[in-house]
Protein backbone atom coordinates (compact mmCIF):
# COMPACT_ATOMS: atom_id res chain seq x y z
CA UNK A 1 0.00 0.00 0.00
CA UNK A 2 2.99 2.43 0.69
CA UNK A 3 5.14 1.98 -2.35
CA UNK A 4 1.06 1.93 -4.25
CA UNK A 5 0.55 5.38 -2.58
CA UNK A 6 4.40 6.72 -2.94
CA UNK A 7 4.35 6.00 -6.48
CA UNK A 8 1.38 8.01 -7.29
CA UNK A 9 2.39 10.90 -5.33
CA UNK A 10 5.43 10.72 -7.55
CA UNK A 11 3.68 11.09 -10.87
CA UNK A 12 1.32 13.43 -9.31
CA UNK A 13 4.62 15.68 -8.26
CA UNK A 14 6.14 15.44 -11.59
CA UNK A 15 3.61 16.37 -13.56
CA UNK A 16 2.80 19.86 -11.62
CA UNK A 17 6.55 20.57 -11.54
CA UNK A 18 5.83 20.34 -16.02
CA UNK A 19 3.04 23.01 -14.85
CA UNK A 20 5.34 26.21 -15.86
CA UNK A 21 7.12 24.57 -18.75
CA UNK A 22 4.37 24.33 -21.74
CA UNK A 23 0.67 23.70 -22.25
CA UNK A 24 1.69 20.49 -24.20
CA UNK A 25 4.16 19.54 -21.30
CA UNK A 26 1.55 19.12 -19.06
CA UNK A 27 -0.97 18.05 -21.41
CA UNK A 28 1.46 14.91 -21.73
CA UNK A 29 2.37 14.66 -17.43
CA UNK A 30 -1.49 14.59 -17.04
CA UNK A 31 -1.98 11.38 -19.60
CA UNK A 32 0.84 9.87 -17.18
CA UNK A 33 -1.06 10.79 -14.38
CA UNK A 34 -4.40 9.79 -15.10
CA UNK A 35 -2.73 6.23 -16.09
CA UNK A 36 -1.14 5.73 -12.85
CA UNK A 37 -4.50 6.91 -11.03
CA UNK A 38 -6.44 4.27 -13.04
CA UNK A 39 -4.39 1.45 -11.38
CA UNK A 40 -5.53 2.33 -7.59
CA UNK A 41 -8.87 1.66 -5.94
CA UNK A 42 -11.48 4.82 -5.44
CA UNK A 43 -10.11 4.11 -1.32
CA UNK A 44 -6.39 4.60 -2.45
CA UNK A 45 -7.26 7.72 -4.15
CA UNK A 46 -9.37 9.14 -1.33
CA UNK A 47 -6.34 8.17 0.54
CA UNK A 48 -4.00 10.59 -1.46
CA UNK A 49 -6.34 13.76 -1.42
CA UNK A 50 -6.38 13.22 2.81
CA UNK A 51 -2.55 13.06 2.43
CA UNK A 52 -2.17 15.70 0.17
CA UNK A 53 -4.91 18.17 1.72
CA UNK A 54 -3.44 19.28 4.97
CA UNK A 55 -0.11 20.21 3.14
CA UNK A 56 -1.55 22.28 0.47
CA UNK A 57 -4.19 23.83 1.78
CA UNK A 58 -2.13 26.22 4.23
CA UNK A 59 0.76 28.16 3.86
CA UNK A 60 2.32 26.77 6.82
CA UNK A 61 2.17 22.70 5.88
CA UNK A 62 3.77 24.47 2.17
CA UNK A 63 6.61 25.70 4.09
CA UNK A 64 6.95 22.41 5.86
CA UNK A 65 7.23 20.44 2.88
CA UNK A 66 9.75 22.87 1.63
CA UNK A 67 11.67 22.53 4.57
CA UNK A 68 11.94 18.65 4.29
CA UNK A 69 13.18 18.92 0.86
CA UNK A 70 15.56 21.38 1.97
CA UNK A 71 17.16 19.48 4.91
CA UNK A 72 16.78 16.12 3.16
CA UNK A 73 20.32 14.32 3.30
CA UNK A 74 19.48 10.35 3.04
CA UNK A 75 16.75 7.69 2.86
CA UNK A 76 17.53 6.30 6.09
CA UNK A 77 16.38 8.92 8.08
CA UNK A 78 12.90 8.46 8.68
CA UNK A 79 9.93 7.50 6.13
CA UNK A 80 9.45 10.72 5.09
CA UNK A 81 12.68 10.51 3.96
CA UNK A 82 12.61 7.56 2.17
CA UNK A 83 9.64 8.67 0.26
CA UNK A 84 11.42 12.48 -0.87
CA UNK A 85 14.55 10.14 -1.65
CA UNK A 86 12.43 8.22 -4.46
CA UNK A 87 10.77 11.55 -5.50
CA UNK A 88 14.10 13.17 -5.97
CA UNK A 89 15.12 10.38 -8.25
CA UNK A 90 13.05 12.29 -11.08
CA UNK A 91 13.45 15.46 -10.20
CA UNK A 92 15.63 18.22 -8.34
CA UNK A 93 15.25 19.69 -4.84
CA UNK A 94 14.65 22.87 -6.53
CA UNK A 95 12.25 21.83 -8.94
CA UNK A 96 10.02 20.19 -5.81
CA UNK A 97 10.49 23.11 -4.21
CA UNK A 98 9.28 25.71 -7.31
CA UNK A 99 6.79 23.95 -7.65
CA UNK A 100 5.74 23.86 -3.69
CA UNK A 101 5.95 27.56 -3.68
CA UNK A 102 4.15 28.36 -6.71
CA UNK A 103 1.63 26.75 -4.75
CA UNK A 104 1.23 29.95 -2.08
CA UNK A 105 0.92 32.64 -5.44
CA UNK A 106 -2.76 31.50 -4.46
CA UNK A 107 -4.37 32.63 -1.24
CA UNK A 108 -4.52 30.24 1.13
CA UNK A 109 -8.48 31.12 1.82
CA UNK A 110 -9.51 30.17 -2.21
CA UNK A 111 -6.97 26.95 -1.81
CA UNK A 112 -9.16 25.59 0.94
CA UNK A 113 -12.25 26.66 -0.52
CA UNK A 114 -12.03 24.68 -3.71
CA UNK A 115 -10.33 21.83 -1.69
CA UNK A 116 -13.21 21.27 0.76
CA UNK A 117 -15.52 21.89 -2.03
CA UNK A 118 -13.95 18.81 -4.19
CA UNK A 119 -13.65 16.42 -1.19
CA UNK A 120 -17.21 17.41 -0.70
CA UNK A 121 -18.00 17.23 -4.13
CA UNK A 122 -19.93 20.67 -3.97
CA UNK A 123 -21.59 21.25 -7.63
CA UNK A 124 -21.96 24.56 -9.23
CA UNK A 125 -25.74 24.33 -10.58
CA UNK A 126 -25.73 23.87 -14.38
CA UNK A 127 -28.49 24.34 -17.08
CA UNK A 128 -28.72 21.77 -19.46
CA UNK A 129 -26.89 23.67 -22.08
CA UNK A 130 -23.74 24.37 -19.79
CA UNK A 131 -23.78 20.51 -18.57
CA UNK A 132 -23.43 19.21 -22.41
CA UNK A 133 -20.48 22.16 -22.71
CA UNK A 134 -18.42 21.01 -19.23
CA UNK A 135 -19.19 17.33 -21.51
CA UNK A 136 -17.63 18.81 -24.50
CA UNK A 137 -14.54 20.49 -22.26
CA UNK A 138 -13.80 16.91 -20.91
CA UNK A 139 -14.36 15.34 -23.93
CA UNK A 140 -10.83 17.35 -25.21
CA UNK A 141 -9.29 15.74 -21.44
CA UNK A 142 -10.43 11.91 -22.55
CA UNK A 143 -8.63 11.94 -25.80
CA UNK A 144 -5.35 13.04 -23.84
CA UNK A 145 -6.24 10.73 -20.83
CA UNK A 146 -8.62 7.98 -22.58
CA UNK A 147 -9.45 6.78 -18.55
CA UNK A 148 -10.25 9.86 -16.82
CA UNK A 149 -13.50 9.32 -17.82
CA UNK A 150 -14.07 5.94 -15.54
CA UNK A 151 -12.08 7.31 -12.72
CA UNK A 152 -14.20 10.69 -12.71
CA UNK A 153 -17.24 8.40 -12.70
CA UNK A 154 -15.90 5.61 -10.10
CA UNK A 155 -14.95 8.76 -7.64
CA UNK A 156 -18.29 10.41 -7.91
CA UNK A 157 -17.06 13.29 -9.30
CA UNK A 158 -19.84 15.24 -11.63
CA UNK A 159 -19.88 17.45 -14.72
CA UNK A 160 -21.11 20.15 -11.77
CA UNK A 161 -18.36 19.26 -9.30
CA UNK A 162 -15.42 20.10 -12.36
CA UNK A 163 -17.49 23.38 -13.12
CA UNK A 164 -17.06 24.71 -9.81
CA UNK A 165 -13.39 23.56 -9.68
CA UNK A 166 -13.27 25.41 -12.83
CA UNK A 167 -14.09 28.98 -11.12
CA UNK A 168 -10.93 28.30 -8.95
CA UNK A 169 -9.30 30.26 -11.57
CA UNK A 170 -10.83 33.55 -12.06
CA UNK A 171 -11.27 33.40 -7.59
CA UNK A 172 -7.90 33.38 -8.00
CA UNK A 173 -7.17 36.35 -9.89
CA UNK A 174 -9.49 39.02 -8.16
CA UNK A 175 -12.19 37.81 -10.07
CA UNK A 176 -11.24 38.93 -13.38
CA UNK A 177 -11.30 36.48 -16.53
CA UNK A 178 -7.83 35.47 -17.47
CA UNK A 179 -8.84 34.91 -21.04
CA UNK A 180 -10.36 37.17 -24.02
CA UNK A 181 -11.76 35.78 -26.56
CA UNK A 182 -12.49 37.41 -30.42
CA UNK A 183 -12.49 36.75 -33.62
CA UNK A 184 -12.76 33.15 -34.85
CA UNK A 185 -13.03 31.95 -31.39
CA UNK A 186 -9.13 32.96 -30.65
CA UNK A 187 -7.80 33.01 -27.30
CA UNK A 188 -5.17 35.86 -25.74
CA UNK A 189 -4.14 36.51 -22.26
CA UNK A 190 -6.79 39.08 -20.61
CA UNK A 191 -6.08 39.96 -17.40
CA UNK A 192 -3.72 39.14 -14.22
CA UNK A 193 -3.80 40.32 -11.10
CA UNK A 194 -0.89 41.86 -9.86
CA UNK A 195 -0.73 40.04 -6.88
CA UNK A 196 -0.47 36.79 -8.93
CA UNK A 197 1.95 38.57 -11.14
CA UNK A 198 4.12 39.73 -8.70
CA UNK A 199 4.20 36.67 -6.74
CA UNK A 200 4.77 34.29 -9.46
CA UNK A 201 7.81 37.09 -10.61
CA UNK A 202 9.60 36.81 -7.06
CA UNK A 203 9.44 33.38 -7.27
CA UNK A 204 11.02 33.41 -10.68
CA UNK A 205 13.69 35.39 -9.78
CA UNK A 206 14.43 33.59 -6.29
CA UNK A 207 15.23 30.51 -8.46
CA UNK A 208 17.03 32.40 -11.69
CA UNK A 209 14.03 31.56 -14.12
CA UNK A 210 12.68 33.33 -16.95
CA UNK A 211 9.24 34.02 -17.79
CA UNK A 212 6.31 35.50 -16.04
CA UNK A 213 2.75 34.59 -15.39
CA UNK A 214 1.33 36.11 -18.64
CA UNK A 215 3.94 33.72 -20.37
CA UNK A 216 1.98 30.89 -19.32
CA UNK A 217 -1.35 32.05 -20.05
CA UNK A 218 0.05 33.42 -23.41
CA UNK A 219 1.22 29.83 -23.94
CA UNK A 220 -2.23 28.32 -22.99
CA UNK A 221 -4.26 30.23 -25.10
CA UNK A 222 -1.82 29.27 -27.97
CA UNK A 223 -2.62 25.89 -26.95
CA UNK A 224 -5.96 25.98 -27.44
CA UNK A 225 -5.23 28.18 -30.54
CA UNK A 226 -3.43 25.76 -32.39
CA UNK A 227 -4.65 22.56 -31.35
CA UNK A 228 -8.51 22.78 -31.75
CA UNK A 229 -10.92 23.43 -34.30
CA UNK A 230 -12.91 26.49 -33.84
CA UNK A 231 -16.15 24.84 -33.01
CA UNK A 232 -14.12 23.21 -29.87
CA UNK A 233 -13.06 26.92 -29.60
CA UNK A 234 -16.34 27.77 -29.46
CA UNK A 235 -17.62 25.62 -27.00
CA UNK A 236 -14.45 26.21 -24.87
CA UNK A 237 -14.83 30.00 -25.29
CA UNK A 238 -18.80 30.17 -24.09
CA UNK A 239 -18.42 27.57 -20.78
CA UNK A 240 -15.02 29.17 -19.62
CA UNK A 241 -17.18 32.47 -20.49
CA UNK A 242 -20.57 31.37 -17.94
CA UNK A 243 -17.66 30.48 -15.95
CA UNK A 244 -15.82 33.48 -15.62
CA UNK A 245 -12.53 32.37 -16.95
CA UNK A 246 -12.67 34.45 -19.83
CA UNK A 247 -14.60 37.22 -21.58
CA UNK A 248 -16.23 37.12 -25.00
CA UNK A 249 -15.13 39.79 -27.39
CA UNK A 250 -16.38 39.98 -30.62
CA UNK A 251 -16.24 36.92 -32.11
CA UNK A 252 -16.98 35.99 -35.94
CA UNK A 253 -20.36 35.06 -37.54
CA UNK A 254 -20.13 32.79 -40.60
CA UNK A 255 -22.50 33.33 -43.07
CA UNK A 256 -22.67 29.94 -44.98
CA UNK A 257 -21.32 27.24 -42.05
CA UNK A 258 -23.84 26.00 -40.03
CA UNK A 259 -21.83 23.82 -37.10
CA UNK A 260 -23.33 20.47 -37.09
CA UNK A 261 -21.74 18.86 -34.05
CA UNK A 262 -18.66 19.40 -32.02
CA UNK A 263 -16.84 17.81 -34.56
CA UNK A 264 -18.30 18.44 -38.06
CA UNK A 265 -19.51 21.37 -40.06
CA UNK A 266 -22.14 21.50 -42.63
CA UNK A 267 -22.08 24.27 -45.90
CA UNK A 268 -24.05 24.84 -49.16
CA UNK A 269 -21.85 23.88 -51.97
CA UNK A 270 -22.65 25.04 -55.50
CA UNK A 271 -22.64 22.99 -58.68
CA UNK A 272 -22.45 24.75 -61.73
CA UNK A 273 -24.52 22.84 -64.50
CA UNK A 274 -24.72 23.39 -68.36
CA UNK A 275 -28.19 22.00 -68.94
CA UNK A 276 -30.37 23.42 -72.33
CA UNK A 277 -27.63 25.73 -73.39
CA UNK A 278 -27.73 27.50 -69.57
CA UNK A 279 -25.18 27.00 -66.69
CA UNK A 280 -28.12 26.48 -63.90
CA UNK A 281 -26.49 25.90 -60.23
CA UNK A 282 -27.79 22.87 -57.86
CA UNK A 283 -27.06 23.10 -54.61
CA UNK A 284 -25.81 20.61 -51.87
CA UNK A 285 -24.72 19.85 -48.34
CA UNK A 286 -21.22 18.98 -47.00
CA UNK A 287 -21.05 18.04 -43.56
CA UNK A 288 -17.46 17.60 -43.61
CA UNK A 289 -15.33 16.90 -40.29
CA UNK A 290 -13.64 20.21 -39.11
CA UNK A 291 -10.32 21.24 -40.45
CA UNK A 292 -8.08 22.65 -37.88
CA UNK A 293 -7.15 26.43 -40.22
CA UNK A 294 -6.12 29.26 -38.70
CA UNK A 295 -3.81 32.18 -40.30
CA UNK A 296 -1.95 34.30 -37.91
CA UNK A 297 -2.99 37.40 -40.00
CA UNK A 298 -6.41 37.70 -40.17
CA UNK A 299 -8.29 40.19 -37.94
CA UNK A 300 -11.10 42.77 -38.97
CA UNK A 301 -14.04 42.51 -41.44
CA UNK A 302 -13.01 40.23 -43.54
CA UNK A 303 -11.77 37.88 -40.81
CA UNK A 304 -14.65 35.64 -41.07
CA UNK A 305 -15.09 35.83 -44.99
CA UNK A 306 -11.51 34.21 -45.11
CA UNK A 307 -12.10 31.97 -42.17
CA UNK A 308 -15.05 30.34 -43.30
CA UNK A 309 -13.94 29.85 -47.13
CA UNK A 310 -10.89 28.15 -46.02
CA UNK A 311 -12.63 25.52 -44.26
CA UNK A 312 -15.03 25.21 -47.25
CA UNK A 313 -11.76 24.33 -49.02
CA UNK A 314 -11.89 27.96 -51.71
CA UNK A 315 -9.08 29.77 -50.46
CA UNK A 316 -5.80 29.03 -48.57
CA UNK A 317 -2.47 30.40 -47.19
CA UNK A 318 0.82 29.87 -48.86
CA UNK A 319 2.17 27.67 -46.27
CA UNK A 320 3.53 29.48 -43.84
CA UNK A 321 0.31 30.22 -41.91
CA UNK A 322 -0.62 33.12 -43.15
CA UNK A 323 -3.47 34.47 -45.80
CA UNK A 324 -1.65 37.70 -46.96
CA UNK A 325 -4.94 39.58 -46.68
CA UNK A 326 -3.43 43.13 -48.33
CA UNK A 327 -1.96 41.39 -51.26
CA UNK A 328 -3.50 41.82 -54.66
CA UNK A 329 -5.03 39.79 -56.31
CA UNK A 330 -4.31 38.75 -60.25
CA UNK A 331 -7.12 38.04 -62.87
CA UNK A 332 -6.11 34.60 -62.92
CA UNK A 333 -6.11 33.94 -59.27
CA UNK A 334 -9.37 35.78 -58.97
CA UNK A 335 -10.52 33.09 -61.84
CA UNK A 336 -9.51 30.36 -60.04
CA UNK A 337 -11.22 31.22 -56.72
CA UNK A 338 -14.66 31.71 -58.79
CA UNK A 339 -14.71 28.48 -60.72
CA UNK A 340 -13.80 26.37 -57.19
CA UNK A 341 -16.75 28.48 -55.38
CA UNK A 342 -19.23 27.37 -58.11
CA UNK A 343 -17.67 24.16 -58.96
CA UNK A 344 -17.69 24.99 -62.31
CA UNK A 345 -17.58 22.16 -64.89
CA UNK A 346 -14.89 22.25 -67.45
CA UNK A 347 -14.82 23.03 -70.63
CA UNK A 348 -12.72 22.61 -74.37
CA UNK A 349 -13.86 25.13 -75.89
CA UNK A 350 -10.69 26.96 -77.64
CA UNK A 351 -8.99 30.01 -75.90
CA UNK A 352 -8.34 33.08 -78.16
CA UNK A 353 -5.90 35.01 -75.80
CA UNK A 354 -2.58 34.90 -76.51
CA UNK A 355 -1.30 35.40 -73.13
CA UNK A 356 -2.72 32.30 -71.76
CA UNK A 357 -0.60 29.25 -71.61
CA UNK A 358 -1.57 26.21 -71.96
CA UNK A 359 0.71 24.40 -69.72
CA UNK A 360 -0.19 27.40 -67.03
CA UNK A 361 -1.91 26.27 -63.64
CA UNK A 362 -4.51 28.99 -64.48
CA UNK A 363 -5.28 27.46 -68.33
CA UNK A 364 -8.32 25.40 -66.93
CA UNK A 365 -9.98 27.74 -65.47
CA UNK A 366 -9.62 30.35 -67.91
CA UNK A 367 -10.77 28.07 -70.79
CA UNK A 368 -14.12 27.06 -68.07
CA UNK A 369 -14.71 30.41 -67.27
CA UNK A 370 -14.82 31.70 -71.11
CA UNK A 371 -16.23 28.92 -72.47
CA UNK A 372 -19.52 29.53 -69.82
CA UNK A 373 -19.23 33.01 -70.94
CA UNK A 374 -18.44 34.35 -66.92
CA UNK A 375 -14.92 35.87 -68.55
CA UNK A 376 -13.71 38.23 -70.82
CA UNK A 377 -10.62 39.24 -71.90
CA UNK A 378 -9.04 43.13 -71.45
CA UNK A 379 -9.42 42.62 -75.33
CA UNK A 380 -10.46 39.66 -77.88
CA UNK A 381 -6.72 38.85 -77.89
CA UNK A 382 -5.63 39.45 -74.37
CA UNK A 383 -6.21 38.44 -70.96
CA UNK A 384 -4.36 39.90 -69.28
CA UNK A 385 -2.48 36.89 -67.20
CA UNK A 386 0.07 38.42 -64.15
CA UNK A 387 -2.37 41.94 -64.16
CA UNK A 388 -4.37 42.96 -61.13
CA UNK A 389 -7.74 42.03 -61.22
CA UNK A 390 -9.75 45.33 -60.66
CA UNK A 391 -12.78 46.07 -58.55
CA UNK A 392 -15.13 46.71 -61.58
CA UNK A 393 -13.56 44.28 -63.42
CA UNK A 394 -14.50 41.30 -60.60
CA UNK A 395 -18.03 43.01 -60.46
CA UNK A 396 -18.27 42.15 -63.56
CA UNK A 397 -17.42 38.25 -63.21
CA UNK A 398 -19.40 37.94 -60.32
CA UNK A 399 -22.29 39.49 -61.89
CA UNK A 400 -22.32 37.29 -64.65
CA UNK A 401 -22.98 34.46 -62.32
CA UNK A 402 -25.84 36.51 -60.48
CA UNK A 403 -27.64 36.60 -63.95
CA UNK A 404 -26.85 32.72 -64.48
CA UNK A 405 -28.37 32.34 -60.98
CA UNK A 406 -31.66 34.17 -61.80
CA UNK A 407 -31.37 37.35 -59.65
CA UNK A 408 -33.37 39.67 -60.16
CA UNK A 409 -32.04 43.25 -59.00
CA UNK A 410 -34.87 45.14 -56.72
CA UNK A 411 -32.86 48.76 -56.43
CA UNK A 412 -29.10 49.95 -57.33
CA UNK A 413 -26.88 52.05 -55.12
CA UNK A 414 -24.97 55.00 -56.88
CA UNK A 415 -21.57 55.83 -56.05
CA UNK A 416 -19.89 59.52 -56.13
CA UNK A 417 -17.99 58.40 -58.28
CA UNK A 418 -20.14 56.34 -60.72
CA UNK A 419 -18.53 58.44 -63.48
CA UNK A 420 -15.38 56.71 -62.95
CA UNK A 421 -17.06 53.33 -63.82
CA UNK A 422 -16.27 51.87 -67.05
CA UNK A 423 -19.50 51.45 -68.81
CA UNK A 424 -18.82 47.94 -69.28
CA UNK A 425 -18.96 47.47 -65.74
CA UNK A 426 -21.86 50.26 -64.45
CA UNK A 427 -24.88 47.46 -64.38
CA UNK A 428 -22.56 45.02 -62.53
CA UNK A 429 -21.89 47.56 -59.94
CA UNK A 430 -24.82 48.25 -59.67
CA UNK A 431 -26.35 44.95 -59.32
CA UNK A 432 -23.74 43.47 -56.81
CA UNK A 433 -24.12 46.72 -54.57
CA UNK A 434 -27.89 46.16 -54.33
CA UNK A 435 -26.80 42.59 -52.66
CA UNK A 436 -24.65 43.91 -50.16
CA UNK A 437 -21.85 41.94 -52.29
CA UNK A 438 -19.87 44.86 -53.01
CA UNK A 439 -19.77 47.86 -50.96
CA UNK A 440 -17.72 51.55 -51.29
CA UNK A 441 -15.30 53.26 -49.02
CA UNK A 442 -16.34 55.67 -46.13
CA UNK A 443 -16.30 58.55 -48.55
CA UNK A 444 -19.26 56.72 -50.82
CA UNK A 445 -16.44 56.17 -53.59
CA UNK A 446 -16.29 52.50 -55.38
CA UNK A 447 -12.70 53.62 -56.82
CA UNK A 448 -13.78 51.09 -60.06
CA UNK A 449 -10.35 50.77 -61.35
CA UNK A 450 -8.04 50.18 -58.32
CA UNK A 451 -7.11 46.57 -57.44
CA UNK A 452 -9.19 44.13 -55.37
CA UNK A 453 -7.05 42.40 -52.27
CA UNK A 454 -7.54 38.99 -51.41
CA UNK A 455 -9.26 39.88 -48.31
CA UNK A 456 -11.73 42.02 -50.69
CA UNK A 457 -11.91 38.74 -52.81
CA UNK A 458 -12.90 36.44 -50.17
CA UNK A 459 -15.65 39.21 -48.98
CA UNK A 460 -17.09 39.24 -52.45
CA UNK A 461 -16.82 35.02 -53.16
CA UNK A 462 -18.53 34.34 -49.90
CA UNK A 463 -21.27 36.65 -50.13
CA UNK A 464 -22.07 35.43 -54.14
CA UNK A 465 -22.48 31.92 -52.27
CA UNK A 466 -24.55 32.81 -49.82
CA UNK A 467 -26.24 34.53 -52.59
CA UNK A 468 -26.97 32.02 -54.89
CA UNK A 469 -27.39 29.62 -52.05
CA UNK A 470 -30.87 31.66 -50.77
CA UNK A 471 -32.24 32.29 -54.03
CA UNK A 472 -32.67 28.41 -54.62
Amino acid sequence: MKKRILSLIISVLLAFTSLPVSANDFSGSLSIVVEKLSEFSVEDRENLLKIVYPLISIDGGIDILVSMVENHKSAADSLVDEYLAEILKHTTKDELNFAFKSLKIVSKDIRKKYLDDFMNRVELPLSQENTKRVSDFLKIAYEKAPKLEKILKQDGITNGAIANLLTAFPAANGNKPLFKVKGNYMFYTDYISPDISDKWNALCKAYNREGNVTALTDGVAEYFNNEYSFVRRGNIAKLFSELGICHLGDVISFKNIVSADDEKIQYPVLKACFENGKLIYKIETANVSVPNIAFSDIAGWYESCVTELSYMGIVSGRGDGKFYPNDYVTREEFVKMICCAINLPENAVEVPFADVNKDGWYYKYIQGAYGYKIINGQSPETFGVGLNISRQDAAVICNNILKDAGVKVVNSITFKDAEDISPYARESVKNLSSFGIINGDNNGNFNPKNSITRAESAKIINEIIYTVSNLK
